[in-house]
């Protein structure tokens, strides 16, 4: 597999001392990621040769499902934000009010392929929108009504997140914990996965993967067994259907962020992992302009450097509204999402995943 880097591209009114743009990034990298944050799909496709001028090989986009229309709709970006509705799907088909249609996305994933740039998904099927009427009646009818697209835990809160059983089949900051291992909703999810795929995209950034569960864990009462990332990764089919492109073909890392008792080498069994711990210790370094203040030099992470991606400040990170000593800004409060990326967006992050960190340091 080709080396890595993760990029974080969002409009900046500044970035921190000594930052870098992305025509900058280290050589001997073969892929670098451009996080595409609230883009629509007709803005990236408009941008797309100055992203491949500037030296990106992969464009990941946010959620395309279909998600809640929230507060009456609209696209400011920041201050009370309307990028959270992303997050909170509806149906799983593609295309949202924000970012636009199926054919908007499969045009750009057209125009990407024919400039050698592949396109990644966001995706997340652990949990829906929180208000819970705004399902599409579409899901229920697909899972056999809607008893069955939840987990049996899937209402009551996470309290302790280091109990597997609970971060696995519970409610995840008032987002009710879908039942991702019941057939049927494997097999719905599995067409739009399909379906994303022959729009012409090349993998898929699985929104917080540490949420569902691995083989071996602890079932749900309502889950037959824990399959669901076989089922996703093309190991299994489910009622016949099974993922439409080979594995070894497609891209795909998961948002593991680290913590205790998360079992990281199992997840990297099946994809990619987000090297979150370095992240940190790289913002602590930064933020006290002191390369010296915290060890650089690992990636502070279980898994094999091969099979990690450098996540280092992300839409999450930005977004909070106090991170203290690792606050940011990346838009002046109300500023809506972009219809043409300013001169002034810059990157966020330019490190390797797959190299020693030393040969980053110099």
């Amino acid at each position: 597999m080709k080396k890595i880097i993760s990029i974080v591209l969002i409009a900046l009114m500044g970035l921190m001392a000594g930052g870098a743009s992305a025509a900058e990034a280290p050589q001997g990298n073969n892929e670098i990621i451009l996080h595409a944050w609230s883009w629509s799909f007709n803005t990236i496709k408009e941008h797309l040769p100055e992203i491949k001028a500037a030296g990106y090989t992969i464009v990941q986009t946010s959620p395309i499902n279909e998600c809640v229309v929230g507060e009456g709709g609209g696209r400011q970006l920041f201050g009370h934000g309307k990028w959270y509705y992303h997050y909170q799907p509806t149906d799983w088909t593609i295309g949202n009010y924000q970012l636009g249609t199926r054919d908007e996305f499969k045009a750009m994933c057209a125009e990407a392929k024919r400039l050698g740039l592949r396109v990644i998904v966001d995706v997340l099927p652990n949990h829906t929108v929180i208000d819970r009427t705004q399902i599409n009646a579409r899901l229920d009818s697909a899972v056999n009504g809607r008893e069955n697209l939840f987990h049996a835990n899937g209402l009551w809160p996470i309290k302790d997140y280091s109990d597997r059983y609970q971060c696995t089949t519970g409610e995840m900051g008032t987002l009710p914990d879908v039942n991702t291992e019941n057939p049927d909703f494997q097999y719905y999810y599995m067409q739009f996965v399909n379906d994303v795929l022959a729009c012409g995209a090349s993998g898929f950034r699985y929104d917080t993967a540490k949420h569902i569960g691995l083989p071996g864990e602890m079932r749900d009462p309502k889950s037959p067994e824990n399959d669901f990332w076989d089922v996703a990764m093309g190991r299994k089919a489910v009622k016949g259907l099974r993922l439409a492109v080979p594995r070894e073909q497609l891209f795909i890392y998961g948002e593991v962020l680290q913590d205790r008792n998360v079992p990281e080498q199992g997840y990297a069994e099946y994809m990619d992992l987000t090297a979150s711990n370095y992240g940190w210790v790289l913002r602590n370094v930064l933020n006290k302009h002191d390369a010296r203040a915290d060890n650089l030099l690992t990636w502070h992470h279980s898994v094999d450097p091969a099979h990690l991606v450098t996540w280092v400040e992300s839409h999450d990170i930005l977004q909070r509204p106090r991170l203290g000593r690792h606050e940011r800004r990346a838009h002046p409060p109300g500023m809506g999402l972009p219809d043409r990326p300013q001169v002034w967006h810059t990157a966020v992050l330019l490190t390797s995943s797959r190299q020693h960190p030393r040969q980053l340091l110099g």
